[in-house]
């Protein structure tokens, strides 16, 4: 078995390295190196024979190399939807991928210095679970390393887990310490009312005139609900209209930034009737403002552009009237990448001109 895996790696490495446009820059990366070793070291001990030691030697390295192979999983983190859930996997990946090398190391080692001393040899299992023991400092006393090599192993491993464990326990409460109940609920669909969808900078009075006007009496019965997602955490004035009766059935808060697909799934923006993108009146950074609106603005519509036939109809607020522009350009590349009909342009609301 050890052969079969083994040229499977072989055959994974080459086919890595000939599809590879820099060959020499892959060959030379440090996970390169060690999938290399993964397959050269057994085929050159098998190809001597078993009492030699020295070839014995080499093919337990490249059992440990073929090991650490576990920490590849690390790439897993990028499917992470949260900073919580990145740095929870990321954490538990490097401490796993810890736990797996540093027992491959100690089983080398310590079952040869076990069958010179004749004392019991032990799986690698029992390994694992040494270091689990160990880590948690609860140290039962069954299983101890004897091999000088062993030793050392073991205390870099502890080393690590007195700096790793604490300093991974602290980011983790201080990201959690920052997740608001905002930042994770979701809005909830429903085909039948529909939804409308705020973004950008919206004080509470802005938002009270906003939903006046939007359910006056002259638009007849209006059943659809207000979804504001926003990169802040609302305002104490914003919690408490979010508590009040009169708003609390109609208006969902929802705290996330419109340029993070997952946040824009959480406010179900493919299927909002419309999108508002409020800007921040009062402030001199006039086109560093509309830069900010203008991304926001795109972003959704890229990403409704994945989920439907037709374009969502956004207002935008912008400040400087030339910056008209560049939000045009930048909307009529979405809908012609996605083929999307248009027959009403977006309407863009310039507060200076307004003045």
């Amino acid at each position: 078995f050890d052969m079969i895996f083994t040229g499977y790696f072989a055959f994974e490495y080459l086919m890595r390295l000939y599809i590879s446009r820099n060959r020499w820059r892959f060959a030379t990366r440090s996970s390169s190196v060690v999938d290399l070793l993964t397959v050269l070291l057994p085929f050159l001990a098998n190809a001597r024979p078993t009492d030699n030691k020295v070839y014995l030697d080499l093919f337990t390295i490249g059992r440990v190399s073929r090991v650490t192979r576990i920490i590849r999983l690390r790439r897993l983190i990028i499917y992470a939807k949260s900073d919580y859930g990145q740095v929870l996997l990321d954490f538990f990946l490097i401490l796993l991928s810890c736990v797996i090398v540093t027992a491959a190391l100690i089983h080398a080692s310590e079952n040869d210095h076990r069958e010179t001393v004749h004392l019991e040899t032990l799986q690698y299992h029992q390994y694992i679970y040494f270091l689990v023991v160990t880590m948690t400092t609860v140290g039962y006393g069954d299983i101890s390393p004897y091999s000088q090599f062993g030793r050392l192993v073991t205390a870099v491993f502890m080393i690590f887990c007195a700096y790793y464990l604490p300093k991974g326990t602290n980011d983790l409460i201080s990201i959690s310490a920052q997740i608001s109940e905002y930042s994770l609920s979701k809005h909830r669909y429903d085909q039948y009312s529909g939804h409308i969808l705020i973004c950008g900078h919206i004080t509470t009075a802005e938002l009270v005139d906003l939903i006046e006007e939007l359910y006056h009496p002259d638009h007849g019965e209006v059943t659809f609900t207000v979804v504001i997602l926003s990169e802040v955490y609302p305002s104490p004035e914003m919690v408490t209209l979010l508590m009040d009766s009169k708003y609390r059935d109609i208006v969902r808060y929802l705290q996330g930034s419109p340029l993070n697909h997952n946040d824009l799934e959480r406010a179900k923006a493919q299927y909002a009737l419309a999108c508002f993108v409020m800007t921040q009146v009062d402030t001199k950074n006039e086109d560093s403002i509309d830069a900010r609106n203008i991304l926001r603005t795109l972003s959704i519509k890229r990403y409704c552009a994945l989920y439907r036939e037709d374009a969502i109809l956004t207002c935008i607020q912008l400040l400087n009237p030339k910056n008209k522009r560049h939000y045009r350009s930048g909307a009529s590349a979405i809908v012609e990448s996605a083929m999307i009909d248009v027959l009403i342009p977006d309407p863009i609301l310039c507060i200076n001109e307004v003045r």
